[in-house]
């Protein structure tokens, strides 16, 4: 029997039971005080937006500082502990494209008040799209498709500050897209080469948390190349990148040094040819498209 010191009194539907029980037995409210500061206002936002609750903190802790063993337990079938490897990357790259976004747009703000186009490009790329231009240009009227017009035309806006902006934007979409589009052709490269040791959906769940971790520390010196980009901080950032690889695909895979090397030199060799033709095609389509 509940006496008046040991029962609760539900804030949501005002029903009484024992003060014991964590969820009001007639309606499922969470029984606890009334809080209504900041952290707990944040919280509720974050859970009602982006699903994030303790749950995604635990994940990002495993994630930062012991990454490997996060992708094992989940293989495990630890799945109610963390956050899924596919929501944790969707938030983490959120963050990451939008600290992208606001980056480039104070840079863009910061060189504009200059109309030159040669100070806002890259020499050289707007060399070869000027000379590009100009060849396009001289070509008979009647000999131009609707096509090339249509690349004159997006060539062209390149040269205004709008032309520029909308490039960027573009570019920045296509290039989230691509990325996510990119993960299961890292993970069939990882499978090529762990072939023996796990099934392909594992490769994924490892290259799916692996790009994750690359996108926090790529947010992380974006913000430091706010403050100084200096030959050591570009330095920094590579050694930890590669270092970062190397100690989760030696301990996920647990394999020797010299195994870790050679496997890792061939997935980065395979990588960068697949990534020169991924900036290639994406540049295309945004020039296309924005």
């Amino acid at each position: 029997m509940m006496t008046e010191t040991n029962k609760s009194r539900c804030l949501n539907c005002g029903g009484e039971f024992d003060k014991s029980f964590k969820f009001c037995p007639y309606c499922g409210q969470e029984n606890r005080e009334l809080e209504l500061g900041f952290k707990h206002i944040l919280g509720e936002f974050l859970s009602a937006n982006f699903n994030i609750d303790s749950k995604f903190f635990i994940t990002i802790k495993k994630l930062l500082f012991s990454p490997a063993l996060l992708t094992s337990e989940y293989l495990k079938g630890k799945h109610k502990k963390f956050v899924s490897p596919i929501r944790i990357y969707l938030i983490i790259s959120l963050v990451y494209f939008f600290t992208l976004s606001v980056t480039d747009t104070m840079s863009f703000i910061d060189i504009s008040s200059d109309n030159s186009a040669t100070e806002q490009y890259d020499e050289g790329f707007m060399e070869t799209l000027s000379d590009s231009l100009a060849a396009a240009k001289q070509e008979p009227a009647k000999a131009k498709s609707a096509f090339k017009k249509y690349v004159i035309n997006k060539l062209d806006q390149l040269n205004t500050r709008q032309g520029k902006s909308a490039f960027l934007s573009s570019v920045r979409e296509n290039v989230s897209k691509g990325m996510f589009l990119l993960m299961p052709v890292t993970a069939f490269v990882f499978f090529l080469f762990f072939r023996k040791r796990h099934y392909y959906y594992e490769h994924l769940i490892f290259v799916v948390h692996l790009q994750s971790v690359l996108f926090v520390v790529f947010t992380f010196f974006i913000l430091v190349h706010l403050v100084s980009d200096a030959d050591i901080v570009y330095l920094t950032e590579t050694v930890l990148l590669i270092t970062l690889v190397y100690l989760w695909i030696k301990r996920f895979y647990h394999t020797t040094v010299a195994g870790t090397i050679w496997r890792m030199t061939g997935i980065l060799i395979i990588m960068g040819v697949l990534l020169f033709f991924f900036v290639v095609l994406i540049t295309i389509v945004s020039l296309l498209l924005y």
